[in-house]
């Protein structure tokens, strides 16, 4: 069928379908008419001689619309008329695709498919053209490229490295290169050729049971990039099914050597700072094995040291946390392990919070005897992890695309990973970007979809957005994609990096928390590491480090100890002792500070942190020290003897004056390590330790005064004896005594005095009376006849000097006397007194 631009003849000139009457086309006609083809006949102009009806079904066109008309009006194509003459010319025949359009406007495409007809003598009388409609064929081939299109656009920027493996590993397909190879190299080879040995097993242990299950399972596996540097990567594995069998496994590995660096660098750096300052910020308590609370460093909050002393574990925890309380025990005990944990408890206010709780055991000769227990509240970071946690958990990756405008053409997501989203991802087709975020985040989300539409190339950005379930860092990757209609559009993977920034958040946050209470506590701590040549090496110190030694400790910072302390070597060794038996050690001594050349008495505990770290808390005690020696010549100075002694009535430490008389034990006898027994009858000294028992047991000081038969004389004393907690944890009292045998003489000596002078005052209460003297003036006017001063009527009278004077002005007055003198000699000759 040559297509020609030919001028139309008339139908009747051609004939219609009459046009050609010989039997052979007659019988081609026959045969044209039954085709499901559409058939039509030509001259060697092209004009239509012939139409079957099949063609009239396909193309909309009858037969005497057609027939007489160029054959060019089937196809909208201009130049094609041309390519097929030149074609039937050439090689005497074309086969091709044409698309048309009917007279309603619809578009359609056929296989048309052009053949001569020659007579006997081999010349062209007519050409005969056969039409299959193959329209729905092309738009499935259309849809299925443009669906092809938008798939691998998908994978191939996808910012996963995905792989299709067979069950032994094999990788038949990948959307890009590994690291260190090329798409050729890769495929072909087992997946275990590109990761390091110590993943293999997870690789081999993943797809047994993706395979096994069809089940989806993710792992994490470590592979060297190509540097040689080991890089981490998380693998989703699922499976590819053929029915009911997994005929293949597509993995898609993320590299998340950041994360895990960040998670890695975190533990460090906490486990370092919190080394450096577990003895200041922690409530520590040691406990046995009952979790009776023996002693504690600090006063807990809302409470005291002796309030909670003595009392369990268990009476601060709450019901559902006592059960973890009593298990982490039992294992501290029985298996002498550290255990970690975390419990509510509460507070001396009765508020509840969460304590993260160490339990170390403390190891003697017979086994754990005791246990450290530290805890730390983290109730605020408690909170914080669980709303991260909530919000974590909640999320994953999605791929979106989105138009130009803003609107969600298509979601992607797991079902179990749907949290990032908004609304289930059907809901979201045809939804714009402005309905979910905030006027100033959405013009920043389309800038970056418009920009990546324009340039047509992939863009990567990372933002903190406000999403209706809350705040969250995400990752976005786009890539432009090109749709059938030529408009391009943007495809973005966008991934929840949340956690990934909390732990850099929090990374930083951690050390400038631990920095500050570090810098925080007022001892001066200094840090040392171990060196490879058994030397030592000052890393860090704290503020009060710096105020001490005026600065000076900055220029000492990476100098080594044996450079500092070459005339002090036993400060080396004790930095090495505590290094090898990683256990602390203490000691008192007088130091010379280098900085101000004073002499301070230092109290220094050498700490062991790992690896190699040994804190040095050097306490200035001077003040203490000298405070101790001044009380103690005090306590010889006083009249009181001062002892202090154990709940079993052992003298561990007797303070006395030289020339006080012996009280007890002679001048110069050491007691101490005796017994109280040792000294005192039986029964005296059973009072003694009852007395020093019930000290100990109430907590409170208490008095006592006791009739004594000690060896060759009898004594009266007062104790006043209070608690006392030595540096061992035992219990003990101080008792100050003092012999009052002679103040016990005196005192009933003026009680007779008393009696006496009131019994004769009654007797001149009468002979008094017109004097109109008082019972009081005249026990007064009785004592001024002794001779007694006004300071020791006083104290008989159990009055203040100032009465007693006032009484004397009364008398003299009334009795007309000149002075207290004549007025007591004359109730003396007149009977009075």
């Amino acid at each position: 069928m040559a297509i020609e631009d030919a001028d139309a003849r008339p139908a009747s000139e051609v004939g219609g379908h009459e046009h050609d009457s010989s039997d052979a086309l007659r019988i081609i006609r026959a045969a044209m008419d039954e085709s499901f083809a559409g058939v039509l006949l030509t001259d060697t102009t092209g004009l239509i001689e012939y139409v079957n009806s099949s063609f009239e079904e396909l193309t909309g066109r009858r037969a005497c619309d057609v027939v007489g008309r160029s054959a060019s009006i089937l196809s909208t194509d201009e130049d094609l008329g041309q390519e097929i003459g030149a074609a039937l010319r050439a090689d005497g025949q074309w086969r091709g695709e044409i698309k048309s359009k009917r007279p309603d406007g619809e578009e359609y495409w056929m296989l048309a498919s052009i053949q001569p007809l020659r007579s006997d003598d081999g010349e062209i009388r007519h050409y005969i053209g056969v039409n299959i409609d193959i329209t729905e064929r092309v738009r499935v081939e259309e849809e299925l490229a443009e669906s092809e299109a938008y798939w691998r656009a998908l994978v191939e920027n996808a910012p996963d490295l995905i792989v299709v493996v067979d069950e032994d590993g094999v990788v038949s397909r990948l959307n890009r290169a590994p690291p260190g190879s090329t798409m050729e190299d890769a495929v072909g080879r087992l997946v275990y050729d590109f990761v390091l040995p110590e993943s293999r097993e997870a690789w081999r242990k993943g797809l047994a049971e993706v395979f096994a299950t069809g089940r989806y399972v993710e792992f994490e596996v470590t592979a060297s990039d190509v540097r040689g540097r080991a890089r981490w990567y998380a693998v989703m594995l699922g499976a590819v099914r053929d029915g009911d069998s997994v005929v293949a496994a597509v993995a898609s590995m993320r590299d998340v050597t950041r994360r895990k660096q960040a998670e890695d660098d975190l533990k460090d750096r906490e486990a370092h700072w919190r080394a450096l300052v577990e003895n200041a910020s922690d409530l520590i308590a040691e406990v046995d094995g009952d979790g009776v609370i023996g002693r504690l460093n600090r006063d807990p909050v809302g409470s005291t040291i002796e309030a909670v002393v003595g009392k369990t574990v268990y009476d601060f925890a709450l019901p559902e946390s006592q059960a973890v309380w009593r298990e982490a025990l039992a294992k501290a005990f029985t298996e002498g392990e550290r255990v970690d944990f975390e419990a509510l408890a509460a507070d001396g206010h009765g508020q509840i919070g969460w304590y993260a709780t160490s339990i170390a055991p403390v190891c003697g000769d017979g086994g754990v005897v005791a246990a450290i227990v530290s805890e730390r509240d983290i109730t605020v970071l408690k909170e914080a992890e669980e709303r991260m946690r909530a919000i974590a958990t909640a999320v994953s990756d999605v791929i979106i695309v989105v138009d130009g405008d803003g609107v969600f053409l298509e979601v992607l997501a797991p079902t179990m990973k749907e949290g990032l989203l908004v609304l289930p991802p059907d809901d979201l087709r045809g939804r714009r970007i402005q309905e979910f975020l905030r006027p100033d985040q959405a013009e920043l989300s389309l800038a970056f979809v418009r920009e990546t539409v324009s340039s047509g190339k992939a863009r990567e950005a990372e933002a903190l957005i406000e999403l209706p379930q809350g705040p969250m860092w995400l990752s976005a990757r786009s890539a432009p994609l090109s749709l059938g209609d030529g408009s391009v559009v943007a495809v973005i993977h966008v991934a929840d990096v949340t956690e990934r920034k909390r732990a850099e958040l929090e990374k930083q946050e951690a050390e400038t928390r631990m920095r500050v209470q570090f810098n925080g506590i007022p001892v001066p701590v200094y840090v040392w590491r171990k060196c490879g040549d058994g030397d030592f090496e000052l890393v860090d110190f704290n503020d009060a480090a710096a105020r001490v030694t005026r600065g000076e400790v900055l220029k000492m910072s990476g100098v080594k100890a044996s450079q500092l302390y070459a005339d002090e070597p036993e400060i080396i060794d004790e930095l090495s002792r505590c290094v090898s038996e990683q256990t602390p050690i203490n000691r008192k001594m007088w130091y010379q500070l280098r900085a101000t050349g004073e002499s301070r008495y230092l109290d220094v505990t050498y700490a062991y942190a790992e690896p190699d770290l040994v804190l040095v808390h050097a306490a200035d005690i001077t003040e203490r020290k000298e405070a101790e020696e001044r009380l103690r010549a005090i306590a010889t100075a006083v009249p009181d003897v001062i002892t202090v002694l154990d709940e079993d009535g052992r003298v561990l430490e007797v303070l006395r004056s030289a020339e006080k008389a012996p009280l007890f034990v002679a001048e110069g006898v050491d007691a101490r390590g005796t017994l109280v027994a040792d000294y005192l009858p039986e029964a005296d000294a059973k009072r003694a330790l009852a007395f020093i028992k019930r000290t100990i047991e109430t907590g409170e000081v208490q008095e006592s005064l006791e009739d004594l038969k000690l060896p060759g004389r009898e004594v009266w004393v007062a104790a006043r004896a209070a608690p006392l907690t030595p540096a061992d944890g035992t219990q003990a009292v101080v008792m100050h005594l003092l012999d009052v045998t002679e103040r016990r003489r005196m005192e009933a000596e003026l009680q007779r005095l008393r009696e006496e002078t009131e019994a004769r005052a009654e007797e001149g209460v009468k002979r008094a009376a017109e004097y109109g003297l008082t019972f009081r003036e005249i026990s007064v006017l009785s004592l001024i006849s002794r001779g007694k001063s006004d300071k020791e009527i006083a104290v008989l009278l159990g009055l203040s000097p100032f009465t007693v004077n006032k009484h004397s002005s009364n008398l003299v007055h009334k009795m007309g006397a000149r002075s207290r003198s004549q007025a007591a000699a004359r109730a003396v000759r007149e009977g009075i007194i």
